[in-house]
């Protein structure tokens, strides 16, 4: 955990990036450690920042428009 703490925020932001995108191609074990450098982003530079928002959603455009939308009738 010490080494996260002094990260530089480019790389904090690269390794956080980079396992999640892992994590959501499918390597199970890629979670814990996404999680973990999300965290410490979250913990270090707040919700709020724009980067953030950017690690929610990061598959392709073409799986998110695949998405099966409800239908009332």
């Amino acid at each position: 955990m010490s080494d996260i703490d002094q990260m530089s925020r480019d790389e904090l932001w690269a390794l956080a990036c980079e396992w999640r995108r892992r994590a959501l191609r499918g390597d199970k074990s890629a979670h814990g450690p996404a999680h973990l450098h999300e965290v410490a982003w979250r913990r270090r530079f707040g919700e709020a920042s724009s980067a953030a928002a950017d690690l929610k959603e990061l598959r392709p455009l073409a799986v998110l428009a695949t998405k099966e939308r409800w239908r009332p009738w």
